[in-house]
């Protein structure tokens, strides 16, 4: 197995585990106070195709931490900056997991590389709270 396959399987399963691990903490949390919104981390995948993130928003609470999963699934090289965090350079092909931390307000968020938040390249963190 190549170096970059053997990243990018090692990739995968941490993600896997970490989702499992996130899931059943919210599953317990749920079960436990028979809450309808939960707090904790939030996962959310997210693709690249072209000049888009998809999905392009996240709702969340204002005690949510955002963790999100960014593929690159386009042929060029892009980023997000959400207020002061930044999820680093995602070349095309590559997945990074990145926690952009908790908000108290609404906020927009961007790839800063040149001229893609100007044609279209923008993440929206809605708080709900």
């Amino acid at each position: 197995m190549s170096p970059s396959r053997a990243q990018a399987t090692a990739w995968v399963i941490v993600a896997l585990i970490v989702t499992a691990a996130v899931a059943g903490a919210l599953l317990a949390h749920s079960r436990s106070n028979g809450a309808d919104k939960v707090s904790g981390p939030v996962i959310q995948d997210i693709t690249i195709t072209g000049m888009r993130f998809s999905p392009a928003r996240i709702e969340v609470d204002n005690s949510t931490p955002v963790v999100l999963k960014i593929t690159n699934e386009d042929d060029r090289t892009h980023d997000l900056k959400i207020g002061s965090q930044y999820s680093g350079v995602i070349s095309p092909g590559e997945t990074v997991v990145r926690d952009f931390g908790t908000f108290d307000t609404s906020i927009q968020g961007w790839c800063t590389m040149a001229s893609h938040k100007a044609r279209g390249m923008v993440y929206d963190v809605v708080v709900t709270n």
